[in-house]
């Protein structure tokens, strides 16, 4: 994640960056020391992957050496819990796709809880 988001985090309180009474805790990586040694010591990872895209060709992404250092990680720690797979990230990118699944959750949709739905776009 950008410094800035984690900073936003922070702010609003969003993760607890100090150890609550279960023992949570929001860790921010940092990419001057290596990804393997942070992680050690790391249970889940909550990335923002789409912060760490260089460029986008023929459906293939090309994220930051930071990110790549991470995917290496997560090849070699499949039992490593990361929330939303960098695999699914494609996927968010492209508007048509999130609508599909969004509609997909409409079901869930009930009276007195939020509403399940996709951002406004333009399909051309």
């Amino acid at each position: 994640m950008k410094s800035s988001r984690v900073e936003d985090f922070a702010k609003r309180g969003a993760f607890p960056l100090c150890p609550t009474q279960n023992g949570l805790m929001f860790v921010p990586l940092t990419s001057k020391l290596s990804f393997s040694s942070q992680l050690k010591d790391i249970d889940i990872v909550l990335h923002k992957a789409t912060d760490e895209i260089l460029s986008i060709e023929e459906n293939r992404l090309t994220f930051t050496h930071n990110m790549q250092e991470l995917q290496r990680y997560l090849e070699h720690h499949k039992d490593f819990c990361v929330v939303d797979p960098l695999s699914n990230i494609y996927r968010l990118l492209d508007r048509v796709e999130i609508q599909k699944v969004l509609l997909g959750l409409e079901e869930l949709n009930t009276e007195g809880s939020y509403l399940i739905r996709g951002a406004n776009f333009f399909e051309s």
